[in-house]
C-alpha cells in the first residue's frame, strides 16, 4: 500500500499514513483533540439544557447569546492554530449516534 501524506488536526505536523481517514499523527494528538472537544461539550451542555428547559431564566440571562459567544471564542482559538475543530453533524451522527441519524434520514425522505 502507498502511504498518504497528511497534516495532523491537532499539532499541524506532517505525517505519513496508509489510512485514508487518519486525522492525527499519534495517540497523544488524538487524545488531546478529543479531550478538548469533551470539555467544550460539557461546558455547552448545561447552557443548552437551561436554554431548552428553563426558558425564562435563560432569556433573562441571555444564555443563547452566551452560547454563541462561546462558540465564536472557540472558533477563533481554533483558527489561530490553523484548524477547524468541529465536524459537520452528519459525520458525527454517522459515527456516534446512529439512532438519531436514522430519524433524520426518515424525516428527510418524507418531505
Amino acid at each position: 500500500m502507498s502511504k498518504l501524506r497528511k497534516k495532523c488536526h491537532e499539532c499541524g505536523a506532517d505525517y505519513l499514513t496508509v489510512k485514508k481517514d487518519a486525522r492525527f499523527c499519534g495517540t497523544k494528538c488524538r487524545k488531546s483533540y478529543n479531550n478538548r472537544r469533551a470539555v467544550r461539550g460539557a461546558e455547552l451542555y448545561d447552557l443548552f439544557m437551561a436554554s431548552r428547559y428553563d426558558r425564562q431564566w435563560s432569556d433573562q440571562n441571555k444564555i443563547r447569546s452566551k452560547m454563541a459567544a462561546l462558540a465564536c471564542h472557540w472558533n477563533q482559538q481554533d483558527q489561530s492554530r490553523g484548524f477547524k475543530s468541529w465536524q459537520r453533524p452528519v459525520v458525527w451522527l454517522r459515527d456516534n449516534c446512529t439512532w438519531l441519524a436514522a430519524q433524520i434520514m426518515v424525516a428527510t425522505k418524507s418531505r
